[in-house]
């Protein structure tokens, strides 16, 4: 593994963790209760540390009765959701691996899996077995997916059953099973090398002929790889470490009200880090987590009123799905004919939210005095800043302030730090900062131990973070910096287009922008650089204009770029 090198001081880790505990005691993460309740609580974090089986653990001793999941094929409550978990890592330690790590039965387990318990039971056996989690992302190619499976092989591999070419393609010396909890997968006996089993089938293994297979006692907790969206080249492996304690979700509970009993509505991947990040506070807080294999905004309109749902966890592109399908219902009140008064909380992560969305979204959800926040992060980085209701309500355009233990800084080409007001590159760590990359084929820039998001910004007197876009995207024209990002959000605005991306190329003597629209209007390429123009700068014209039916964006709605037609001139 190549490691990154960045670091955060002690004192600032301390000064973390006394700061994380009011608001992890108001979202319920830290309870207390009777002495079998206590007593169980400690119990889980003394076995299994902070990780899923112990979030597991708590929240079924303190809630057995309470839904902890609602997927595509029903719901569990938390003490079904636990006694699963329990059965199919019971299952796995059949899998021998006499010379794994530690003496661990399992060392790793791999998951290629759309939203569903089909990825979150692998992922809580894993930690009930001390195994190594890879959560690889079903949006990439099918030669990726090999790639990386050939490459990082696992003791076992969790695949949907809609990748069954992968499945067929991966070494047999993987012990591979069906994650698509369904009939249509044919199930064989568990423990029968390079022959896949149906994930059903080993629960069902787990409770009957294996029930009496102990656990491990006190399994020592390992990293979690995450796949990196790859929306620019090939996904890279990236290396989280293990959470030694809840002060990272303390950072994040003191500006977003998540709150125990909270029913969280999840329409990006589980498997990234945004999805699996949400997961972790879903379980820490005793919520119910509602999620699908894909996302439909009348299937998610529909789930908000029958399921109650208090807090939506999304992205931009989803969230004006959802807008404009709550628009369409014609009638009274709050949300025309859809009551979506009970949201307390929309977070939009993944891709940069318009101004406009948030004032809309605030106008038409919640109680009226404002419910969306931003969520600034990335894989490697984990949480940047992040922008409250409030700073969203001040300024829509911001990405917020960074949280206790977040180090930020915006450095200049000179390799400086620049001042209050000037562009730069954005750099940041914190304590969940990623390790590394498995391949030494991957590299991060790191500077005074902070790593580089890649993506251009700059900090305001009042220390709040605006992002101007991706370095690599930013071209110069009549000496200005112009960032596409400006100009996609102005054409957002406008009402002849549905959605829109911009990319900048930077050739030695000729900078060009490339917008590609979804529009279902009569406009020509002529008024939109006229609208261009004049609602931007004069120095944003755009030289290609292409129309498409959709834009290819992956599971957290980032536009995929190598997926765009080239334009006149284009280099992939």
């Amino acid at each position: 593994m190549r490691t990154h090198g960045t670091h955060v001081s002690a004192r600032t880790q301390v000064t973390q963790m006394l700061g994380s505990l009011p608001p992890l005691v108001r979202a319920g993460v830290l309870r207390t209760g009777g002495p079998r309740e206590s007593a169980g609580l400690i119990g889980a974090v003394g076995r299994w540390g902070m990780s899923l089986a112990a979030l597991v653990e708590m929240s079924a001793t303190s809630f057995p009765h309470r839904t902890a999941l609602i997927d595509d094929h029903g719901s569990l409550s938390y003490a079904e959701l636990r006694d699963q978990a329990r059965a199919l890592a019971r299952s796995l330690r059949t899998y021998s691996e006499p010379d794994g790590p530690d003496g661990a039965d399992i060392s790793s387990i791999s998951v290629i899996a759309r939203n569903s318990r089909g990825l979150v039971l692998p992922l809580i056996a894993a930690a009930y077995l001390g195994a190594e989690a890879k959560i690889l992302n079903p949006g990439s190619s099918l030669t990726q997916l090999q790639d990386i499976a050939d490459d990082y092989p696992s003791s076992v591999t969790f695949i949907d059953a809609e990748f069954t070419e992968v499945l067929e393609k991966l070494s047999t010396a993987n012990k591979v099973t069906v994650a698509e909890w369904s009939g249509d997968a044919q199930a064989h006996a568990p423990g029968q090398p390079g022959q896949p089993a149906s994930l059903e089938s080993l629960v069902a293994a787990g409770r009957s002929e294996y029930r009496h297979v102990a656990l491990p006692g006190r399994p020592a907790q390992r990293s979690t790889v995450i796949m990196s969206s790859g929306t620019r080249g090939v996904p890279k492996a990236v290396v989280l470490p293990v959470p030694r304690t809840p002060k990272v979700l303390g950072s994040i509970l003191e500006r977003i009200p998540f709150r125990s009993g909270d029913v969280i509505q999840l329409s990006v991947g589980l498997f990234h880090a945004w999805g699996w990040l949400n997961l972790h506070i879903s379980m820490a807080t005793g919520s119910t987590l509602l999620t699908r294999r894909w996302f439909d905004s009348e299937t998610d309109i529909r789930d908000i009123v029958r399921h109650d749902v208090t807090g939506i966890v999304s992205a931009a592109v989803y969230l004006r799905q959802i807008l404009a399908g709550v628009g369409e219902h014609v009638g009274a009140g709050v949300g025309g004919g859809v009551d979506v008064s009970g949201i307390r909380y929309i977070v939009s992560a993944g891709n940069a939210i318009p101004p406009e969305l948030v004032v809309e979204l605030n106008a038409r959800f919640g109680d009226g005095t404002g419910v969306v926040h931003n969520f600034y992060g990335s894989t490697e980085h984990g949480q940047i800043t992040l922008a409250t209701a409030a700073d969203l309500a001040a300024d829509p355009t911001t990405a917020g302030r960074p949280g206790p233990g977040v180090r930020l800084a915006i450095i200049g080409d000179d390799g400086r730090p620049v001042a209050p007001g000037g562009t730069g590159v954005i750099y940041s760590s914190n304590s969940m900062t990623s390790l590394g990359f498995l391949s030494d084929k991957d590299s991060g820039d790191v500077v005074d131990g902070m790593l580089s998001t890649g993506d251009t910004g700059f900090i305001d007197d009042s220390g709040r973070l605006y992002v101007c876009g991706r370095a690599d995207d930013m071209v110069i024209r009549g000496g200005e910096n112009i960032h596409p990002r400006a100009i996609e959000e102005f054409l957002l605005t406008l009402p002849q287009i549905r959605d829109a991306f911009v990319i900048g190329h930077q050739g030695d003597l000729v900078a060009t922008l490339d917008a590609y629209i979804v529009t279902d209007h009569e406009i020509t390429d002529g008024e939109l650089n006229d609208a261009v123009l004049a609602g931007v700068n004069r120095f944003c014209a755009l030289d290609n204009i292409v129309r498409v039916e959709t834009l290819p964006r992956n599971d957290s709605g980032k536009v995929v770029p190598r997926l765009l037609p080239d334009t006149p001139g284009t280099t992939r």
